[in-house]
């Protein structure tokens, strides 16, 4: 019997699960730790798909999914379509480090660092994510109430007016 495994490239009509690491980071333990430095813990995010002008990272601790992000790089902006957080209530920083991912990319290849998104709750147990956006240093755009019904509150990101992200990207 032959044994092997394909899961670093597979691509079908365009799409490639390319599954590389994008860097790896720190979060913190959201439950009081014992010792000091158990407060912290180190996690990996993956590069896990790429098409055309969208691409998906993936945060895993211990190779356990416990978040990710799905952005749409275009010249002018990055979008963020998804931002998801699975294990929010054990761990503080997943979204940020996430959302950080988008902030990077927008500022590749001379692009003017702007990052868009619509803060939508997705979830019955979500809360408004509108807050968390703002704490990242978004404003909302004006939208009518209709569109904001459909698509969420549409929020944009100056990273080069961002005390915040400018310091964290450095």
């Amino acid at each position: 019997m032959i044994n092997f495994s394909v899961k670093n490239v597979i691509s079908f009509k365009g799409i490639k699960d390319v599954e590389t690491l994008y860097k790896t980071c720190i979060i913190k333990k959201k439950s009081l730790p014992l010792k000091k430095e158990d407060k912290y813990c180190e996690t990996e995010i993956y590069k896990t798909l790429q098409k055309d002008t969208f691409e998906k990272y993936e945060m895993r601790k211990d190779g356990k999914l416990i978040g990710d992000i799905e952005i749409e790089v275009n010249k002018d902006s990055v979008f963020v379509i998804n931002l998801e957080s699975y294990c929010r209530h054990k761990y503080k920083g997943i979204g940020t480090n996430l959302l950080q991912v988008a902030v990077e990319r927008s500022m590749d290849k001379g692009n003017r660092g702007v990052v868009t998104l619509n803060a939508d709750k997705l979830h019955k147990m979500q809360q408004n994510p509108k807050g968390f956006y703002e704490k990242m240093d978004f404003k909302e755009l004006p939208a009518k109430t209709f569109d904001i019904s459909i698509f969420g509150i549409p929020m944009s990101l100056d990273v080069n007016k961002s005390p915040f992200w400018l310091k964290r990207i450095k």
